[in-house]
């Protein structure tokens, strides 16, 4: 097993932003907008946050057109 990818996931989590995010997820799935609203912090932000996480595979985007509501993906570093 290559420990770089678990490496790669604890460094993204150790992000204090990311790690509230994931704590989000970890109760229901949410739009940009209600981790926004949640954590007070600019939706620009928060969706370069997602896109780190989605590359990962700790979240999970799903289409809900116009919106994108993430979910915590099954196991971290996975891509359905």
């Amino acid at each position: 097993m290559n420990s770089r990818p678990v490496a790669d996931l604890l460094v993204t989590l150790a992000e204090p932003t990311r790690l509230r995010i994931v704590n989000c997820l970890s109760a229901a799935p949410l739009f940009v907008s209600d981790l926004s609203s949640i954590l007070d912090v600019p939706e620009p932000t928060v969706s370069g946050h997602m896109d780190v996480l989605a590359a990962l595979g700790v979240v999970r985007p799903y289409e809900v057109v116009p919106y994108t509501l993430y979910t915590l993906a099954t196991h971290p570093g996975t891509r359905d």
